[in-house]
Order: C-alpha cells, then structure tokens, then sequence
C-alpha cells in the first residue's frame, strides 16, 4: 500500500474470542491498507464503541448473544450510526440469513471458517469501493467550489439575479453587515515576478488565509475579480470578528504575509449598492461611515460599526 495512504479502521464483532483473534492473525492488515481498531462480542458493545470510534469496515457475526449480527446491522442502517461497509459472518448457509443482510445493505455475507484468499479479496473490494468514493467526494467538492466562486464572481461584478444571491446566501456563514474584502500578498515593487510565481504566491496566500479563517473558508475567492494583482478575495461578515478576533489584523499580523486588507474594494463593474459601502481599514480596525445594507446582509442587527473589535 502506498505510504500517503491511510489505513482503513476495522472492527470485529464475534462472541468467540478465537474467531476475532484468528481473524486479526490471518492476513498481514497493515500491508493490505487496514488497521483492526477494535474487537469486541456483541452487538451492544460495538453500538457503544461505534459512538465513540469510527469505522470504515465492520465485521460481525450472525448470532451472538444480547444483539446479534442482523440486529446490529439494522440499527446502525436505521439510527445512521456509521457509514462503514458491513461483512455478516456465519457458520450456516442459510437463505434466509442471506437475504435479511442484503435487505439492509450488507456488503458480504461470508461463511466460516474464513478462509485467507476469502478476506484478501473481500479487503482489496472495500478498499477499491473506499477509493472510489473518495475520488468522487473529492470532484464533487470541487465542482461545489467552483460552482460558488462562479456565483460570488457573478455577485461581486454586479451580473446575478435573485437565484445567485439565494444561493450564495445557503453556501455562506453570514451574520451582520457584508463586505468585500480585497487581500494581497507584500512583494517588492522593484522585482520583476512572473505569472508562475504570481501562482504561487497566490495560492499560498489562500492558504494562509484558510489557516486563519477555519471555519469560514468558503468565504474566500482563490480568483478575485482584480485584474493586475495577486491577491485573494473575501466575503467579510460581523460574525467573523467574534470567533477570529480581529481575523483581518491576525492576517495582518500574525501571518506576516500582508500589506493590506482593502476593504470594501469596488471590483470591476460592481455598483456601490452590491454589497455595502466601501469602508477604511487601519492599523486601529475597520470603520464604517455609511451604514446601509447590502443584497447580503441578513437583515437587522450589529453588521456596522468597528466589525474586527471582538
């Protein structure tokens, strides 16, 4: 298994004590991408270890005293306790037991004894399964991602319309009074930087921000609207000043990347009645001086003022 890749947590479930531990012993887990995270004998005991350890594959027998296997399964389906792959154990084949697991979406029912080409070929399945799902909640992520900066962009230059600002207003965290922020990162004026390094400034300037704004990351715009620069944009709210504590000066200060946080910059073709008026920032924090609401904010409440004070 490739080093960068991180072992898939499994649990076992069986009241004989030598069918977890001949299972633990059977195959080399670690190599095939697996680490056995916790054994225990019966479905009641693994609903508790469930609440408090994470799973991705577990193991349990059909019939075992206090809650058997089926039950087990049920529950976790029903309660949305875990999204682990789940693999029945049995010593009889029946049909019956067969087809119960397959109603709540049982992985694989597999008699005993377990034999070692058995497990491999099960493990290689559910880390190909794993691997699948992975890839697609990643490319989900970031069609999200861009379909949002697409409607921030769409926000910022003044061409969205109702459905925009709706759903802009789903994806963010807003509270108080909206503004637009525009950050760049401190270079010298007297070198000459190429596009490529622009890149990479850029991209370590957001991911600088993202350290400081956990929480709040969708807020930020990898590619603001400014043309000629290479900074960031962000979607600044009152709520922001509270959790982060002046989250502009720890930008500012704390990161030591910063030479200015504009704030409230016009980006091009976006009116003044967008978001809210433009507003100074200094070394002191952020002033408003014409209080008024934006298509954003959310409505009444304490969005003016020196929003950074915490």
């Amino acid at each position: 298994m490739p080093e960068s890749e991180t072992l898939l947590k499994v649990l076992l479930v069986d009241d004989e004590p030598f069918i977890t531990k001949g299972l633990a012993v059977l195959v080399d887990w670690n190599a095939l991408g697996f680490a056995i995270e916790g054994a225990v004998s019966n479905g009641r005991q693994a609903l508790t270890f469930l609440k408090k350890h994470p799973v991705d594959l577990i193991i349990a027998d059909i019939q075992m005293p206090v809650m058997d296997g089926l039950e087990l399964l049920e529950i976790i389906q029903r309660d949305h306790l875990s999204d682990a792959y789940f693999v029945i154990l049995s010593g009889y084949s029946d049909f019956e037991y067969a087809r119960q697991a397959i109603r709540f979406d049982c992985m694989e029912y597999l008699l005993k004894p377990v034999m070692t080409d058995q497990l491999i070929e099960l493990l290689h399945k559910v880390r190909a399964s794993c691997h699948r799902n992975s890839e697609g909640k990643k490319r989900d992520e970031a069609y999200g991602k861009a379909y949002l900066a697409q409607n921030l962009l769409a926000l910022l230059q003044d061409r969205h319309d109702e459905k925009t600002v709706s759903f802009v207003k789903t994806q963010l965290r807003l509270n108080g009074g909206v503004r637009y922020v525009y950050i760049e990162a401190q270079t010298d004026p007297s070198e000459w930087v190429s596009a490529k390094q622009i890149k990479a400034l850029r991209q370590n300037l957001a991911a600088k921000c993202r350290e400081v704004l956990a929480g709040w990351e969708k807020h930020l715009l990898d590619a603001p609207p400014e043309q000629g620069g290479w900074g960031v944009g962000l979607i600044f709210c009152h709520g922001m000043a509270y959790p982060h504590r002046r989250v502009l000066g720890r930008l500012s200060q704390d990161q030591g990347i910063l030479e200015r946080a504009a704030v409230g910059s016009d980006p091009p073709g976006r009116r003044p009645h967008l978001l809210d008026p433009p507003i100074r920032t200094d070394q002191r924090g952020c002033h408003d001086d014409h209080p008024r609401r934006g298509v954003l904010d959310p409505g009444p409440g304490p969005g003016v003022g020196r929003v950074s004070e915490a």
